[in-house]
């Protein structure tokens, strides 16, 4: 369990830091290698992927508790809208830019588009979120210390990729992306709901807000 724990960490931190700037802006020197960085950056993150397979597939898993119809059923509903979600929030993103593919046929020094359609109006990083509801899935289907050690795994990886990522996207939108950060929640889609139900509370609030001099609030 802890060489599979060991290799899924460095599969994280080695996918982050091909994603960081300071990496991205070394590649970006060698106009090839900007070219293509997309597709590399997922061709290696397939080849990396095989040793965690390999170790996950070799360890004893123990049994978290007795799985029973309950939580399987919740466990495969979870699945099933991990997957949903995740194939509705590609559909605000070009697959081919996504895989980059794309960069067989666009400059390159075409500028990002901020994404805010779609999922995008619920949840800043749908996709993110689509992983969170899938893993919990896994979990509660195949109830064992494998897929346990495998969330955490991944919910860290996420809290702190988040992180980075954020930064990232506000020194590259700007104001636009701090303005959509104020209106959309980072990774729960009910808070926004909330968000704007407290927004138009406040709005009201002060729309029918007065002061009195002591004497105006018995005027008719």
């Amino acid at each position: 369990m802890f060489l599979f724990i060991l290799t899924l960490a460095t599969y994280y931190a080695i996918h982050s830091a091909m994603a960081a700037t300071i990496v991205k802006n070394w590649i970006f020197q060698f106009p090839i290698w900007k070219r293509y960085y997309r597709l590399f950056y997922n061709l290696l993150a397939i080849v990396f992927i095989l040793p965690v397979v390999y170790t996950y597939s070799r360890f004893k898993k123990e049994p978290l508790w007795q799985s029973f119809w309950l939580n399987q059923t919740f466990g495969v509903l979870f699945l099933l809208l991990g997957i949903w979600l995740l194939f509705e929030a590609m559909r605000s993103y070009s697959v081919k830019e996504f895989i980059g593919l794309d960069q067989f046929q666009r400059d390159t020094n075409t500028p990002p588009i901020l994404q805010t359609q779609g999922l995008n109006r619920l949840v800043r990083h749908p996709l993110y979120f689509a992983i969170v509801v899938f893993t919990i899935g896994a979990v509660l289907t195949f109830p064992n210390t494998g897929t346990l050690s495998c969330a955490m795994l991944t919910f860290l990886y996420l809290v702190l990729g988040i992180r980075w990522e954020e930064k990232k996207l506000t020194l590259q939108f700007g104001k636009a992306y701090t303005d959509y950060q104020k209106q959309v929640p980072k990774l729960l889609p009910l808070l926004s709901f909330f968000k704007k139900r407290t927004t138009s509370i406040k709005s009201n609030t002060k729309k029918h807000s007065f002061t009195t001099n002591g004497t105006d609030i018995f005027k008719k």
